[in-house]
């Protein structure tokens, strides 16, 4: 499985189709009921959380789109809640779901044209480039090491940080910091995808408990404190681990870089 920039993991058989670990299951089984159990203490905002969730779902694992694609999405999630909150008064769920869905409908399309599209019905819809995508004839970026960004991330990032000033706080806030994490885990550190997955449950999980104890008064501060322990937790785990590759992997991981980079290490 690629990671979330879309490196090639050698030596780690590539799949098709609908696909689902376990470890991501059991997470998001747990996000998402945790967030149904809490919808009656969520006000007019409660469905905002399961529909982000259920959107990821079809993304991530029905379509198997994965780093920009999800960054993209989550961007214009962010956007569109924000003025979806900044009306509640009159809440426009059309108006949220037309847009979403739209989004996330162009995403599925430009992610089916490419010759490495693997998710769905891969095999009438990319019936032409599925053998040898996964036959690793199209192949993803080399393995490399160290700090490492694109001209794509670049842009939706800046996007990102330059949309936050103008969107009702506290989303703003929120989009910079999840927008932050992003940029240490895909470039400065290179955590590992499942790991990413975790973080991500946790914040959602983080979010909602601080709601469900005081929804009128939601400690931003309190959420960000927690969710800097788990940041450290999940980057000490990874620099720990024989396969990190992130910023001074030479200095941390002298022992295994080089086997992880030629593909002995998954």
């Amino acid at each position: 499985m690629p990671d979330g920039k879309g490196n090639n993991v050698s030596g780690v058989k590539r799949t098709c189709g609908f696909q689902l670990i376990p470890i991501e299951s059991v997470g998001y089984l747990v996000v998402f009921a945790t967030s149904i159990l809490l919808l009656p203490y969520l006000g007019e905002a409660a469905p905002l959380f399961p529909i982000a969730l259920f959107f990821l779902f079809v993304l991530a694992f029905v379509f198997r789109l994965t780093g920009i694609y999800l960054l993209a999405w989550g961007l214009v999630y962010v956007f569109n809640a924000s003025y979806f909150l900044a009306g509640l008064n009159q809440p426009n769920w059309l108006r949220l779901f037309y847009v979403q869905g739209g989004a996330t409908l162009f995403l599925i399309i430009v992610g089916m044209l490419s010759p490495s599209y693997h998710g769905i019905f891969c095999r009438r819809i990319n019936a032409r480039n599925i053998d040898a995508w996964l036959a690793k004839e199209i192949p993803l970026r080399k393995r490399t090491c160290g700090f490492q960004i694109t001209a794509p991330e670049v842009i939706v990032m800046v996007l990102i940080v330059a949309g936050a000033w103008f969107v009702f706080f506290p989303i703003g806030l929120v989009a910079l910091f999840v927008v932050g994490h992003f940029f240490l885990f895909c470039n400065v550190f290179r955590i590992r995808p499942a790991y990413e997955f975790i973080w991500g449950a946790a914040f959602i999980s983080n979010v909602l408990i601080q709601a469900f104890i005081d929804y009128k008064g939601l400690n931003w501060l309190l959420v960000i404190i927690i969710q800097c322990i788990v940041t450290i937790a999940v980057i000490i785990a990874e620099m720990r681990s024989s396969r990190y590759h992130g910023i001074f992997c030479r200095r941390i991981n002298a022992k295994h870089i080089d086997d992880y980079l030629g593909g002995k290490i998954k």
